[in-house]
């Protein structure tokens, strides 16, 4: 049964140590927390955004009618079931938030294609359907970068768009571009080099770098701070090389599979959201694998990011999200 119009779920918080679990979400996915230390859900399932407070004691969500946040409660000790599907409204399917320095925020919308700029106070701004021309087909996220680029990646169209915080297009990446960005997008899915296949998400590095999770070619790309191709990580490659596949080094072998997620940290690490394998991973800036997440039993994690001094894990399929140390 779906949830009445106008209603939110509950959610409910378990503390283990400096873990703790959030549940009662639906289908959580996309993840960011402000300047202030609130973080922020996209609920594939409710089609809403929960805001939580830093201590993870009340939850505020995005009003339907784009008039600000709205229903603040208390989050209840203890578990709380799976939330069940609501009428989506304004947000069809929203599956990323991305927060800028100053508060505001975009939202990607997967379901209905689109992206939402809202204020600070959570107030609607405006919705574009296109970008560059063309229309949006399935922007799986979009995300602001430390110099507030708008970083759109689209899954149906196999491309990054590049735009400025204002959703103005400056170029895409994709179709084999190796040495920039170019002023067309929607390409053919491809296993070149500076092509994609699917893409989900593109994370700025601690080093000014850019990674790309090419999903259904199961790997990682990297570009530099000009957006020129410089490696990939996966697909043969069990570190950054330009040269793929490359000879297995001796020892366990790491696969990538069906990346959907890149978190970066700011030691120049970076963890992994390893959709098809249920783990979040974590590689050094060299990327090499250094450890799975221990003690986590997901089932079709979308996001993992370090907010803050925490390893947040959207763990879609269970309806919960995970708080451990970032260490």
């Amino acid at each position: 049964m779906a949830h009445p119009d106008g209603t939110w779920p509950a959610l409910a918080l378990t503390r283990a140590g400096a873990s703790a679990q959030l549940s009662g979400f639906g289908r959580p996915f996309g993840l960011a927390s402000d300047a202030v230390g609130y973080f922020y859900v996209c609920d594939m399932d409710v089609h809403g955004v929960a805001r939580l407070s830093p201590d993870l004691a009340q939850v505020s969500w995005l009003a339907d009618d784009g008039s600000g946040w709205t229903q603040t409660a208390t989050i209840a000790r203890g578990t709380a079931a799976r939330a069940q599907p609501r009428t989506p409204r304004r947000l069809n399917g929203p599956h990323s938030v991305s927060i800028s320095g100053a508060g505001a925020f975009w939202i990607a919308t997967y379901y209905s294609p689109g992206l939402h700029q809202f204020d600070a106070d959570g107030r609607h701004r405006e919705t574009r359907t296109t970008i560059g021309g063309r229309a949006l087909e399935g922007p799986a996220t979009a995300r602001l970068d430390r110099s507030d680029n708008l970083l759109i990646t689209e899954f149906r169209l196999n491309c990054v768009w590049v735009a400025d915080a204002s959703g103005n297009a400056l170029g895409a990446l994709g179709g084999g571009a190796l040495d920039g960005l170019v002023p067309v997008s929607g390409f053919a899915a491809s296993s070149a080099p500076g092509a994609f296949d699917r893409p989900h998400m593109t994370t700025k590095l601690a080093d000014g770098s850019y990674v790309v999770a090419d999903t259904w070619n199961h790997r990682l790309q990297l570009f530099d701070e000009k957006f020129k191709w410089r490696a990939w990580l996966g697909s043969g490659c069990e570190r950054w090389c330009e040269d793929a596949p490359a000879a297995a080094a001796a020892g366990e072998q790491r696969w990538l599979s069906t990346p959907v997620a890149v978190g970066a940290a700011p030691d120049g690490r970076f963890v992994v959201t390893d959709w098809g394998n249920n783990e979040v991973v974590w590689y050094d800036a060299a990327g090499t694998f250094l450890a799975a997440e221990a003690g986590l039993v997901l089932q079709k994690p979308y996001d993992a990011q370090i907010l803050g001094s925490q390893l947040v894990v959207a763990d879609a399929h269970n309806g919960r999200v995970l708080f451990n140390p970032a260490t």
